[in-house]
């Protein structure tokens, strides 16, 4: 916590005066215009108080204090006025821009007053937001642990979403906020109280599924519906509930308003969520950003380039051999389909279409190496998945 004071004034005199009777009694730094001041916040640091004058050339001091508060919010402002200036500054106080302003000429005993109080308001201040904090990053915690123990194969997987999104977060140059790494955290909060079935078709349908956007907006509208019931929680449940509307764009400014932190939130879980189904279904990487862009269409190039440094985990994949009548759409192959004189027809990791499917059936079946045809488990309807399984446990 902070116990610097930051002084500005254009009169530089005044300045050395204070730094001599205060400098004792204070950690003090000083700058002689608005301009300075920022300059010295960005290069060191929040400071606990900052005590400007109003009239300076260039930048007077509200105008000075407005800017400060984007980079130092939690700092507590004091401002020195002439007679002359009192309008503008009691508007300052009560638009709860400054904690107190001062008339010029001010003694220094005052002063010291002053900037005692506004160091006690500061303490006050940012040890309850530590406390807060603290209480509802346990609080989360908490709730993770519960769903963890009651859907680990699922939340075991908020792990590496969570690391995807701050590597997306960092690739399209959006700021370092809480709500992005906790709406990582919560994102699958929906898709655990999915039916089975819905659960699994999320994870395995393709791009073009007439289901895929039904299934999607219920496991948002579900989670978001959670969470929006818990204080502060309210940007993450948009996040997770606007997930449906994500197309892959991404529109980043320096200081972004809500509506469009919620929107780069949604974008960078969704476009994290579904690379990771991807690599849980056994999809190859160069079959997975095809699918990508055919499912996101307006992705953005950092984004997508970021994927492609970040290759799927698709190393605990079981297993599962089928005849080619028992075949699906939407399958993702364990193994390369290889004709008798050694061609490749279909490649590992590649999602089975429908036109792929034909082609198996009606055109290639005789020319294959074998009449079976080993694909992902993980990628195959629910029962015959729980078969997998079953057999897996015996």
């Amino acid at each position: 916590m902070s116990d610097r004071i930051l002084i500005v004034d254009d009169e530089q005199p005044l300045l050395n005066g204070l730094r001599r009777r205060l400098g004792d009694f204070y950690d003090l730094v000083t700058a002689n215009s608005g301009d300075a001041a920022l300059a010295e916040i960005e290069a060191s640091g929040e400071f606990a108080v900052v005590m400007t004058d109003m009239r300076m050339p260039g930048m007077n001091g509200v105008q000075f204090i407005q800017q400060a508060r984007t980079v130092a919010p939690d700092s507590v402002y004091l401002m020195l006025t002439g007679n002359q200036d009192q309008a503008t500054a009691i508007k300052a106080v009560n638009d709860g821009q400054v904690f107190r302003f001062l008339n010029k000429p001010c003694d220094h005993e005052h002063i010291r007053r002053a900037l005692d109080a506004g160091l006690e308001q500061y303490r006050l201040v940012t040890a309850e937001k530590v406390l807060l904090h603290k209480t509802f990053t346990g609080a989360v915690g908490v709730l993770t642990d519960v769903l963890a123990i009651v859907q680990p194969d699922i939340f075991s997987r908020t792990t590496e979403i969570e690391s995807l999104v701050e590597h997306l977060r960092q690739a399209i140059g959006a700021p370092d906020r809480w709500e992005y790494k906790l709406a990582a955290r919560l994102g699958l909060v929906g898709f655990t109280l999915l039916p089975e079935r819905q659960r699994r078709k999320l994870e395995t349908a393709a791009p073009d599924d007439p289901d895929l956007r039904d299934i999607l907006s219920s496991s948002a509208a579900t989670g978001s519906r959670l969470l929006e019931k818990i204080p502060r929680l309210g940007t993450i449940a948009r996040m997770i509930r606007e997930q449906v509307n994500v197309d892959g764009s991404c529109t980043v400014s320096l200081a972004p308003q809500e509506n469009e932190i919620i929107a780069i939130g949604a974008t960078l879980l969704r476009i994290s969520v579904q690379w990771n189904w991807l690599g849980r279904i056994g999809m190859s990487n160069k079959d997975a950003l095809l699918e990508m862009r055919q499912l996101f269409p307006n992705l953005h190039q950092a984004l997508l380039d970021e994927l492609e440094r970040n290759p799927l985990n698709n190393d605990n994949l079981t297993p599962i051999t089928l005849n080619l009548e028992e075949l699906q759409e939407g399958m993702v192959l364990f193994e390369d389909i290889m004709t008798r004189d050694d061609s490749r027809l279909l490649r590992r990791g590649q999602r089975l279409s429908a036109v792929a499917l034909e082609k198996l059936l009606n055109h290639y079946g005789n020319l294959l190496s074998t009449d079976v045809v080993t694909v992902c488990a993980s990628s195959c309807p629910v029962d015959m998945a729980n078969l997998v399984a079953a057999t897996a446990d015996e």
